[in-house]
């Protein structure tokens, strides 16, 4: 008798707690960014390299190194996104170049969490840092 009285409860609860509220779920999808027409125009500085790009980026000089002109910013306005370039030409000096490039990310490091480094060595007693 004390059986029949609990499951009764709660089968009522069960079906007096389903309203007629028909639900619907959310469809698996992404933010839509809807671009302008695919139309590039070619970018020639004074550099040893020449790209396109898009017609609704601009191109700015980068307020760090003004004096540079290899080093600019490509500006997406609507997107409100910005790719800053840079140029450094490699004369002998590539190992000089990437440890500054180690540096400047684990210098940040103190503001982000998932930089993680590795040390990679090789045979011939060369090291390898790579940064994740």
């Amino acid at each position: 008798m004390k059986y029949k009285l609990i499951l009764t409860i709660i089968i009522s609860s069960l079906c007096y707690s389903c309203g007629n509220d028909t639900f619907t779920p959310k469809p698996k999808g992404y933010f839509r960014i809807d671009l302008p027409k695919k139309e590039y125009y070619s970018i020639e500085k004074d550099c040893p390299f020449t790209f396109e790009t898009p017609n609704y980026t601009e191109i700015k000089p980068n307020i760090n190194n003004p004096d540079k002109s290899c080093w600019f910013d490509i500006v997406f306005e609507n997107l409100n996104a910005s790719i800053y370039m840079s140029y450094k030409p490699v004369e002998n000096n590539l190992h000089q170049y990437l440890e500054d490039s180690r540096s400047l990310a684990f210098k940040h490091t103190v503001k982000a969490f998932d930089i993680e480094q590795l040390t990679l060595s090789f045979p011939e007693k060369k090291s390898l840092w790579i940064s994740i």
